[in-house]
């Protein structure tokens, strides 16, 4: 029989190898094109992570040194000799030598102390262990004018005039019994944190950076890159930072580094970013990556600086082996294809023969065992998927009854009671919930009252749900007896209690209503309390007072509040915090608030418009996104003088 062209003619067994051929091939190489793809990234976001972490750890360190500093400096400012000398003006030369051993003390306990000295609060040097300060004029100095004000004040690197070696000024005020005598300062040598960012080498040419918050480099291992700006400044800024008086240089020149200059002057400083550093003589500029750590008692930032050239060569060469990867599976994979192809074709059509068996119903349907590959694999799986394929068949029609049943638990419209309009409502977010709430003539202990429940069971679902049902159950048992809400609410928590299990518990609220006297008994536990508004004041109030709730712990009393006349024609809402709880797109809440101004809009309106009215706010108010908690509220009017007739309605 001759071989037509036509794909769909052609026999089972050469569409396989075909099919087997391109379906190894495609995903190959897509799969090595996406794997090159994450490579790339993941070494990259390596070098990124690492350069990140590198920045941290320097920041860090440089943080400890500047924290010890300020210690030994404290323990200066403290020392009674010290506050002696700057509070006795009159004995300084007898206290002189107490104070220089201070000092003394001081700078030999850390060889990166330079000088420590002591100012007048006048601004002039007393005493120092580096005589050019001592008459020294400090009131130009910022470090001695927050110390004069009662700062601790840690500098900006700044550079003698004289030695043209960088220092750190720390500062702090010197304080006896009767208030601020002077200001004591440690001088830390600046290339302590030279040495510091010199020793941080990520790679060949990589290096640390220090920069302040005008991004002025400060430290870095190219000593003629010092004091210059990653962009360039104007003349106003330039005058703004005085460069003569901090670093003895006549200006500050730029090391055109716009990207990175404006990633550390950003608000969010830490992390890695990639920037163009200085072009070349031919206008290009490398790319290279940063990790940026700022510091907490300067604001500064250290910079961890790395060219991707010397992360990406081991991407070209891991990209170069992937692919030969693909070309020689390729070549293995075709062979193998024709190989198996009319071996694969049986056990396939066998699979195949099952599934349409149970597409039309027939869930006992199996397959045969195939062996250990993939295509037994895949048997074996399709024989464990149809058992668990009934399971959750069975489980959706049981969920289906226990829905039916829970919401047969429920009352399916409001009683009819002349001079009082009633409505009550619950919506789950799953099948089954664990809202409850409940409308129970009492009648026959309390002629022509009724009892109004609402409760909310922690979590939702099927075990919500029976803690639900056994509440509802408890309550009606006891709700025929007489006695107290509070009695009644201490059966039902017994019964909740004793059965507590994984730590669920539930809020539950009665309320008992007089039509004829609008009077009012209710009790609580853990629930929100009910809201009243009354339309002749335009006020809103509510029925306060409660207790913990039900099931968290036995031997609870529960206590019974009263009122009596309450307002003609108020509107009384008993609800759960899935109303006020329901969240938007931007994760406000709903609130009780926007629910009283529902209420007032309505307060001529009918109550079933009420309802409708605030599902289709709280729809709108979650832009129509699923709901994640029961929302449930009963709500009732009464009617002027209490004895208009009543409305039942059911929402």
């Amino acid at each position: 029989m001759p071989l037509r062209f036509a794909p769909r003619d052609w026999p089972i067994a050469l569409k396989m190898a075909m099919d087997l051929l391109v379906a190894s091939l495609v995903p190959l190489a897509i799969a090595v094109w996406i794997t090159s793809a994450r490579a790339n990234a993941a070494l990259e976001r390596e070098a990124r992570e690492n350069v990140e972490l590198l920045a941290r750890v320097t920041a860090t360190q440089l943080e400890q040194l500047l924290i010890d500093a300020q210690r030994s400096l404290a323990q200066l400012a403290g020392q009674p000799a010290v506050i002696a000398y700057c509070a006795d003006v009159g004995q300084r030369p007898q206290r002189q030598a107490a104070a220089d051993e201070q000092l003394g003390l001081t700078v030999s306990s850390n060889p990166d102390y330079a000088s420590a000295f002591l100012i007048d609060m006048s601004g002039y040097g007393l005493a120092s262990t580096s005589a050019s300060n001592v008459g020294l004029d400090f009131n130009f100095r910022e470090y001695f004018r927050q110390a004069r004000d009662g700062a601790v004040h840690i500098s900006d690197v700044l550079v003698g005039k004289t030695s043209s070696r960088p220092g750190i000024y720390l500062s702090m005020p010197v304080l006896s019994g009767h208030g601020q005598v002077g200001v004591a300062v440690i001088k830390y040598q600046g290339e302590r944190l030279w040495q510091i960012l010199d020793a941080v080498q990520p790679g060949g040419r990589g290096h640390a950076m220090l920069t302040d918050a005008d991004g002025i480099v400060l430290v870095q291992p190219d000593k003629s890159r010092l004091y210059r700006s990653l962009v360039p400044l104007s003349a106003d800024e330039q005058a703004a930072l005085d460069p003569m008086s901090r670093w003895s240089i006549e200006r500050i020149d730029s090391l055109d580094l716009p990207e990175l200059g404006a990633a550390l002057g950003s608000p969010m400083t830490m992390g890695a970013v990639e920037f163009g550093f200085a072009p070349d003589a031919e206008g290009r500029r490398e790319r290279w990556i940063a990790g940026l750590a700022p510091m907490s008692l300067r604001p500064w930032v250290v910079s961890v600086l790395l060219p991707r050239s010397e992360f990406a060569a081991p991407m070209t060469e891991l990209i170069r082996s992937q692919w030969a990867v693909v070309v020689t599976v390729g070549v293995l994979a075709a062979a193998y294809a024709l190989v198996r192809a009319r071996t694969l074709v049986r056990p396939v059509l066998e699979i195949t023969r099952a599934a349409g068996q149970v597409a039309t119903g027939n869930l006992d349907a199996r397959v045969n065992e195939l062996g250990e590959d993939e295509i037994g694999q895949l048997a074996r799986g399709f024989n464990a998927m149809v058992p668990r394929l009934r399971q959750t068949m069975e489980m959706k029609q049981s969920l289906a009854v226990a829905m039916e049943v829970q919401q047969s638990l429920l009352p399916s419209a409001p009683p009819s009671i002349p001079g009082i309009e009633i409505v009550g409502q619950s919506r789950y977010c799953d099948e089954t919930g664990g809202d409850y709430f409940d409308f129970i003539d009492v009648s026959q202990i309390e002629p022509g009252k009724l009892l109004f429940a609402v409760g909310d069971v922690m979590g939702h679902g099927i075990g919500s749900a029976f803690i639900m049902a056994s509440a509802r159950a408890a309550l009606r048992s006891h709700a025929g007896v007489s006695g107290s809400l509070g009695s009644l609410l201490e059966g039902v928590n017994r019964v909740l209690a004793a059965d507590a299990r994984d730590g669920r518990f539930m809020t539950l609220a009665l309320l008992v209503i007089d039509p004829a006297t609008r009077s009012a008994r209710w009790a609580s536990a853990g629930h929100d309390p009910a809201i009243i508004y009354d339309p002749a004041s335009d006020t809103f109030e509510s029925l306060d007072g409660g207790d913990v709730p039900l099931g968290v712990v036995g031997g609870v009393r529960y206590e019974e509040y009263s009122r009596s006349m309450l307002p003609a024609r108020a509107t009384v809402v008993l609800g759960t915090d899935g109303i006020w709880e329901t969240p938007n797109a931007q994760r406000e809440l709903y609130g009780k608030e926007r629910l009283q101004e529902l209420i007032r809009g309505f307060r001529d309106r009918p109550l079933p418009e009420l309802v409708k009215a605030i599902e289709t706010e709280l729809a709108e108010f979650r832009d129509h996104r699923p709901v994640h908690d029961d929302v449930t509220f009963v709500a009732f009017r009464f009617g002027d003088g209490g004895t208009a007739p009543g409305t039942a309605v059911s929402a």
